[in-house]
């Protein structure tokens, strides 16, 4: 009886000390890209030429999210004005991120060309805006300068009414840097395409974009030089906007290639998002070493068919004991010790 209690009570203390050690030590994450994304929907206002303008009042408000992480990124909004969905996923064979959009919009297509200016007052359409981006840094570790080339693919299949093509499009943009205060919770995507007035001082080794109204494949190359030790920042956007019963579907269609990642290292990125970590689940923990517990106290029963039954009723309440410890162990610490 007392080797039993002595080996309950030994792993008891396991399971406890396994959770304690869960819950401090959490993973610690891995250099990845940054994701960040921006999703609207809005009114839409006609011009002459059968385009699409914003049209934000109080009976047709903006209708907006923005969502940022490491590593990977999902994020949709399904409105009054129609859906926009995107998904970003980091590739740890090919160190560059897939980037994915699409957009469809409510609304009735406005007529062509048609001089009547009454034709194009009000708000009689909506659009869908569906935008991510990425932002990864490295290192080059060669021993010898070298020129590299970063291509990106986008293939989009595209849908509007009156084969339109100012109702809708897909935009991709790439473009490579280097900074020495990037901080991507402060700039963001400001140094992508090489804008000015960012807070960074960047320095840009080449942007390129294009941008799709029709179904269509497009591949855009930079070709960049680096020296040994070199670090740079490579970010990549994609865009899918539409209006007026249109589709623009570009979810999974945004590549990059790196022409050698030889002598690439991957850093981490200054200010990027620190993604929820789910709890460990310590109520597994406590409900297998009960189950252990239970296992080891019946084969002893079996063994000892003659015990008294105090000594087995001792027993017992010394194992429900050990389950109430396993449950204020399994308790999130921030709970336990509070009112």
């Amino acid at each position: 009886m007392q080797s039993f209690i002595f080996f309950a009570k030994t792993l008891l203390f396991f399971f406890i000390s396994l959770n304690a050690v869960a819950q401090v030590t959490l993973p610690v994450p891995k250099p990845a890209a940054v994701f960040g994304s921006y999703l609207a929907g809005y009114g839409c206002r006609y011009t002459f030429t059968g385009s699409c303008n914003f049209a934000i009042t109080p009976s047709s408000p903006l209708v907006a999210q923005e969502k940022n992480e490491t590593g990977r990124l999902i994020d949709s909004i399904n409105s009054q004005y129609g859906a926009a969905h995107v998904g970003g996923q980091f590739n740890d064979l090919n160190y560059l991120p897939k980037l994915g959009a699409y957009a469809y919009a409510y609304g009735i297509p406005p007529q062509i060309n048609n001089p009547d200016p009454s034709k194009y007052t009000g708000q009689t359409g909506t659009m869908m805006d569906a935008n991510i981006w990425s932002v990864a840094r490295y290192r080059y570790n060669g021993s010898s300068p070298n020129q590299l080339s970063l291509r990106a693919a986008l293939d989009t299949e595209i849908h509007l009414p009156e084969d339109n093509p100012l109702l809708g499009h897909s935009l991709m943009r790439i473009g490579v840097f280097t900074s020495n205060d990037y901080n991507y919770s402060i700039d963001g995507i400001c140094p992508i395409g090489g804008f000015t007035g960012c807070s960074t001082n960047s320095t840009n080794l080449g942007n390129l974009s294009v941008s799709l109204s029709s179904t269509d494949r497009w591949i855009l190359e930079i070709l960049y030089d680096v020296l040994p030790g070199q670090e740079f920042y490579v970010g990549a956007m994609l865009d899918a906007n539409v209006c007026c019963n249109g589709v623009v579907n570009s979810s999974r269609t945004m590549t990059m290639q790196f022409s050698d990642t030889t002598n690439l290292e991957l850093l981490s990125v200054a200010g990027a998002p620190i993604n929820a970590v789910d709890e460990p689940p310590t109520v597994l923990l406590a409900a297998i070493g009960l189950i252990l517990l239970i296992s080891i106290r019946k084969k002893s029963s079996k063994a000892s068919p003659g015990r008294p039954p105090g000594q087995l009723a001792a027993s017992c309440g010394t194992v429900r004991r050990m389950w109430a410890y396993a449950l204020l162990a399994a308790k999130p610490a921030q709970e336990v010790g509070t009112a």
